[in-house]
């Protein structure tokens, strides 16, 4: 080879080289983490647990104040989607900092009046929810799920709570319809501990809240008393009203009342269903006459820490989102909110559920949980792996949620609380 022919070659392989290097430069730059918040387009208020999703790359929900984080390229096209609102595409490169959504019932020029013959509906929609249920009955998800709680003093201003316990965690369960099965991946959780003055509550079970069933096969209710079986009239009276999904579609909202004097457990809810396939698209309500599993901590005359156990009844809001990206009505994301008085002191705690579908980090193994189990030990178990926790937000902090976290994270309390 001739040195002019080498020197070619060379230069050959070196503008090559650039190209790769460039193109490579070009993806790293691409990929960013986009954020964002999504609101009502008249009122501007933001839309708690709205959908973004992109096909095939990633998918979030919005917090509870309405904003969402995502990774991803800038070319990346997501869907913004939140029931009763028309949807929305938007390349990630040209996301604005709100994205407002129109409501369906105000770009439908005339809303046609309707009779529905509630008990005919109610048994299609009963029938399709356990033909769905049954169905997919096999089918497996991922959940991501966070949990925190705030203490109130009795003797504070309104507002003035402080966050006393963080749980985050990776669940694994069957999603159709209403969660079940659910088992423990990996988890965190961090938490106060008590002093001379302040005994704080921690809810052992307060995963248990997402697992909303909404349907049954029974005649007779089972412990808690849901809307769509059998014998529903004995349980409830219903009414109705109309709503449209994100393509304008009709939604039927079924609305449950509890009879007066019931003391079961029994849901006073609306659930959104749509008017042609009689798939269950979403349920908001609250869950009445439930138990929770407390754990409280005292100082023992040596000023330990001591732990002592007890259960009370307690009601709780939820709001239950379903997706059929995957072809099947599944729970897409639930959100709890609950909140009492305990030994003088307001306590409220919040927990998100969010469908993750399959993370490849996450291990098929996971500790089976039962209703009235012990999460906390199922963690303190499994152990702390902070490395992991660091790359696996999910869905986005909330700016108290973050300062709680950066506090938790900076006085060590993952992993090494009791």
């Amino acid at each position: 080879m001739s040195q002019k022919s080498s020197i070619s070659h060379h230069t050959h392989t070196v503008f090559v080289l650039a190209v790769l290097v460039s193109l490579l430069s070009c993806c790293r730059v691409q990929a960013h983490t986009f954020t964002a918040t999504v609101v009502d387009a008249q009122t501007q208020q933001p839309l708690p647990f709205a959908s973004v999703f992109i096909k095939h790359v990633a998918s979030t929900i919005t917090n509870s104040q309405g904003a969402f984080a995502i990774h991803c390229d800038s070319t990346d096209v997501m869907r913004i989607s939140y029931v009763g609102y028309r949807s929305v595409n938007i390349t990630a490169g040209k996301l604005p900092a709100v994205v407002s959504l129109q409501a369906v019932e105000s770009m439908v020029d005339e809303v046609v009046i309707l009779s529905v013959d509630l008990k005919k509906f109610i048994q299609k929609t009963t029938k399709e929810t356990l033909r769905q249920m049954q169905k997919n009955r096999k089918q497996k998800a991922n959940f991501f799920y966070r949990q925190i709680g705030f203490v109130q003093k009795n003797d504070s201003l309104p507002g003035d709570s402080v966050c006393n316990e963080v749980l985050e965690a990776f669940l694994t369960g069957c999603p159709a319809v209403s969660l079940s099965q659910l088992e423990l991946l990996k988890g965190r959780y961090a938490a106060i501990a008590p002093d001379s003055t302040t005994r704080y509550a921690y809810y052992r079970n307060f995963y248990t809240f997402s697992e909303i069933e909404v349907a049954s096969k029974f005649s007779q209710p089972g412990n808690t008393i849901v809307p769509l079986f059998r014998n529903w009239k004995t349980y409830y009276d219903v009414d109705y009203d109309v709503a449209f999904d994100e393509s304008g579609s009709r939604l039927i909202v079924l609305l449950f009342k509890p009879k007066p004097h019931i003391e079961r457990g029994i849901m006073a809810c609306a659930v959104y269903v749509d008017e042609q396939t009689f798939h269950i698209r979403r349920i908001v309500g609250r869950g009445l006459n439930s138990f929770l599993s407390v754990e409280f901590m005292v100082l023992n005359d040596e000023g330990q820490p001591t732990k002592h156990r007890w259960i009370f009844p307690t009601s709780f809001a939820f709001q239950v989102n379903m997706t059929e990206e995957r072809g099947f009505v599944e729970v897409q994301s639930v959100f709890i909110n609950q909140s009492h008085r305990f030994d003088g002191n307001r306590i409220s705690t919040n927990s998100l559920l969010y469908n993750v579908g399959n993370l490849q980090e996450l291990s098929d193994q996971g500790m089976e949980l039962e209703y009235y189990g012990h999460l906390h030990d199922f963690i303190d178990a499994m152990g702390y792996d902070p490395t992991f926790w660091r790359d696996n937000e999910i869905v986005l902090r909330t700016p108290v949620e973050q300062n709680v976290m950066d506090l938790f994270e900076s006085k060590r309390l993952f992993g090494v609380w009791k």
